[in-house]
């Protein structure tokens, strides 16, 4: 059954992923409510991501049987699949999810038309991409530069792929990420794209602080064209003084985030949970669009993988 599916999956995205050199995707979007994965291609790997929360024995089954297709549609040996599981956390348990699975270290170039980026399929649950901000990245690339070149805020930055895209459209980026590891990712991709990471901004500061309290100690101008603001939807990390909820907090952060955006800005705010609802008194005080649908891939099924809008000052 769900060797047909993912067959099927394949035909309906051969035209897109030829014309547009996509060479990360997903195949599978738990399309069948008895096979509860989501099946992502990297280049000739497939990353099976197992959603259930049991180990039943027709859910081992039908495991056996996704990596019984996968190898007889890709003509692939078993050690070409990774495996993952996501358990299921409470909020103040969440920050493990980042703790590393294995220490291989291997970061393999993945394409995404004009862009190239670095995952590791091994070593987290994630890989360093998210392939839902894919139509993000896309429309950031395509931006208008205008008369002079664009300033980018990139927030909870991660491995700095919107800033990579915002780079290759001709703008200065400033990426603000808690974690030196991932900037430093971040600086690779950078340079996988044949762009100079020292002509941009990687500050290793907990975004939170840094919208709260500005640059501090930083020669960094204070006002951007461009803000694209991606928060986890819950972390206490132990680097943080207090733990961080979005929509609980999502007042303070997105007016704290305008602050830094330009009169003419544009403020992209992306988050995961599936749930979130805006709070009026965002919508009142700008001006809110919400981009959910047109930003969600078309070979993700689940068209609630993150929620996306575009806020601007009232002025414009």
């Amino acid at each position: 059954m769900i060797k047909n599916r993912i067959l099927k999956n394949l035909q309906r995205l051969k035209s897109w992923v030829s014309q547009n050199q996509i060479h990360a995707y997903r195949i599978y979007d738990w399309d069948i409510p008895e096979y509860p994965f989501q099946i992502d291609l990297y280049g000739s790997t497939c990353l099976i991501h197992d959603k259930s929360f049991s180990d039943s024995e027709r859910d081992q089954k039908h495991l056996q049987e996704t990596y019984l297709a996968l190898q007889q549609i890709f003509d692939i040996p078993e050690t070409s699949i990774i495996f993952k599981k996501r358990f299921q956390q409470r909020e103040k348990d969440k920050s493990q999810q980042y703790e590393k699975l294995n220490q291989t270290n291997q970061k393999t170039p993945v394409q995404e038309g004009a862009l190239k980026f670095y995952v590791n399929l091994n070593d987290y649950i994630d890989t360093g991409l998210f392939l839902d901000h894919r139509p993000l990245r896309k429309m950031i690339l395509q931006r208008t530069i205008g008369n002079g070149a664009l300033r980018f805020l990139n927030l909870f930055a991660y491995t700095c792929s919107l800033s990579v895209a915002a780079a290759k459209a001709g703008m200065h980026t400033v990426s603000v990420d808690l974690s030196e590891k991932y900037l430093n990712w971040g600086q690779d991709n950078f340079q996988l794209n044949e762009l100079d990471p020292k002509k941009h901004s990687f500050l290793a500061l907990n975004a939170l602080e840094f919208l709260k309290y500005g640059y501090q100690n930083t020669a960094v101008e204070s006002e951007f064209d461009l803000i694209f603001l991606d928060p986890p939807t819950f972390s206490n990390s132990k680097k943080m003084s207090e733990d961080f909820e979005v929509e609980r907090d999502q007042i303070q952060l997105i007016e704290n985030t305008m602050r830094f955006l330009k009169s003419d800005g544009l403020l992209i705010f992306s988050n995961n949970k599936r749930t979130f609802k805006l709070e009026k008194v965002i919508t009142e005080k700008f001006k809110v669009k919400d981009i959910s649908m047109e930003t969600i891939p078309m070979d993700f099924q689940k068209k609630k993988i993150h929620q996306c809008y575009e806020i601007r000052h009232q002025n414009i």
